[in-house]
């Protein structure tokens, strides 16, 4: 069970840190106003969020030999074939859960900063 957390985990980290870094690049882009940028970046963020969101809800009807989670298990595991589905699907479910609270979070943390930067101005 271990193994497939850690599998799940390096999948969603992964694809979560190829999204932060478009967010960051196109935050970068529009660094010539800081709190137009932070408003950029707490949009692509809800967008991030809300797109973990949806994955979650579909990890436990999403065929598990056709999820990253499988191939990064090498196609084996001792579990069950009876007991594989719900068991990495119920896995990445909660892991997609996790990451979309983190993504909405720091959506919130850019767009109160993007509402704090005027005022310091």
């Amino acid at each position: 069970m271990d193994r497939i957390k850690d599998c799940a985990e390096i999948s969603v980290r992964r694809g979560t840190a190829f999204a932060l870094l478009a967010v960051g690049t196109l935050m970068i882009a529009f660094s010539f106003d800081v709190a137009l940028s932070l408003k950029v970046g707490a949009a692509t963020m809800i967008i991030m969020a809300a797109i973990l969101a949806y994955r979650a809800m579909a990890a436990a009807s999403t065929d598990y030999r056709r999820t990253e989670t499988w191939l990064l298990l090498g196609k084996t595991h001792p579990l069950p074939e009876s007991r594989r589905q719900k068991v990495i699907g119920s896995t990445l479910r909660d892991i997609y859960q996790r990451y979309a609270r983190y993504s909405a979070g720091g959506a919130v943390s850019l767009w109160l900063a993007s509402l704090v930067i005027p005022l310091i101005r």
